[in-house]
């Protein structure tokens, strides 16, 4: 439940560093996410090492102390059951369409030069390397974006005629502006261009990067703007989008997005058949930020049995299956090309239709519990008190 709180507060929350996510490379544990979410696998973890603990603490002293344990065991053999059933169905999800990721490897510290080259030439080049027929679906990351394509000519003919190469278009992301009767808002969106060059969908980011893409709270945090000079003044997009990529509905969830189980899940509730993310992990340098920032994304295929294709700007680019199991991916901090295959899946798991009922099930267990102790706490006490 502690963990369920890190996805609501603060500012939205950050549920990043979940114990769930430490079995994110281990697959028959990790299959029980298609049920319980993420929740479910940290559950499980939590609740073995509490068993093991409490057995300690007693020092088998009593036969209830190995009650806990004897349930741990119960629980985790049920789950690496499920777990091996799962891998066996899951692995053997037809991949029928090819997919190209550009991974540019833009520095937040290139010249404003070198980063409009790489938009206006850099990612044609790149997409030069691939053979004829290669790739039904081109997709560039979330990455600094020298221009607009509503706006600059020349970078959205060299977008229009890039898309017009594979069947399924081009997926790219880009900041995007509206006039509204309050003035001009900003938008951080994934753009789908059809093979023909024309916006079939426009998604806006939803879920915005607090003090990077938007200060909280802005009238009673204004100093935060002299502290964080990159903040953003982004407006929250309105729509869970579900995109027609060459005729199957698709989804694409940027950046950070994609640590949120609940907005994953809404999408591909919405009816998609494929997660697509975009985004950029330049900013998190050389630390463990950008294989944790995987391991998370790894779940959420998991989760919704769904492809999920991740763009990086600066690596790590992957494919991951609907396993959970990393197709294809590319290194970290380099210009490359993600190449993999890929499918649209229709079926929807228990947790893509009902969420976090896990959650909720377990806080209803955990109050009738402590209701019960206080229940017999007050019945002890009654009993202790002197008649009359």
């Amino acid at each position: 439940m502690f963990e369920y709180a890190l996805s609501l507060f603060p500012f939205g929350g950050l549920p990043w560093i979940l114990a769930g996510y430490s079995q994110s490379g281990y697959g028959p544990v990790l299959q029980i996410a298609d049920v319980t979410g993420i929740y479910g696998v940290s559950f499980l973890i939590l609740a073995s090492g509490t068993a093991l603990v409490w057995l300690v603490c007693s020092r088998g002293s009593r036969k209830a102390a190995w009650a806990p344990v004897l349930a741990a065991v119960l629980l985790t053999g049920g789950a690496l059951a499920y777990g091996r059933r799962s891998l066996e169905k899951w692995n053997a999800v037809p991949a029928a369409f090819r997919v190209a990721m550009l991974q540019g490897n833009i520095s937040a510290d290139d010249p404003e030069s070198a980063v409009a080259a790489m938009f206006r030439t850099g990612y044609v080049r790149m997409a030069d390397t691939l053979q004829p027929g290669e790739a039904d679906l081109l997709v560039l990351p979330e990455s600094p974006s020298p221009a607009s394509f509503e706006v600059d000519d020349a970078y959205r003919r060299t977008f229009e005629a890039l898309s017009g190469r594979y069947a399924f278009g081009l997926i790219y992301n880009g900041i995007r502006y509206e006039e509204t009767p309050q003035g001009s808002e900003y938008f951080n969106s994934a753009v789908f261009l059809g093979r023909g060059g024309a916006p079939t969908a426009v998604y806006d980011k939803i879920h915005l990067v607090p003090f990077g893409e938007y200060i909280p709270l802005a009238r009673i945090l204004s100093f935060a703007e002299t502290i964080t000079r990159d903040a953003g003044h982004f407006s929250p997009g309105r729509d869970i989008r579900v995109a027609d990529l060459g005729g199957h509905p698709a989804n694409a969830v940027i950046c950070f997005e994609a640590v949120f189980p609940d907005l994953v899940r809404r999408f591909v509730r919405k009816g998609s058949r494929l997660i697509v993310n975009l985004t950029n992990d330049a900013w998190y340098g050389d630390s463990a930020a950008p294989y944790q920032h995987l391991a998370i994304a790894r779940v959420r295929a998991v989760e919704n049995r769904r492809y999920l294709l991740r763009a990086t700007n600066s690596g790590i680019s992957a494919i991951v299956e609907p396993s959970g199991r990393i197709q294809t991916a590319t290194g970290l901090f380099r210009e490359d090309v993600c190449r993999g295959s890929f499918g649209f899946v229709e079926a929807q798991t228990f947790y893509t239709r009902y969420g976090d009922v896990f959650v909720f099930l377990c806080a209803i267990i955990a109050f009738a519990c402590w209701l019960m102790a206080e229940c017999r706490r007050a019945a002890f006490r009654k009993r202790q008190l002197p008649e009359g």
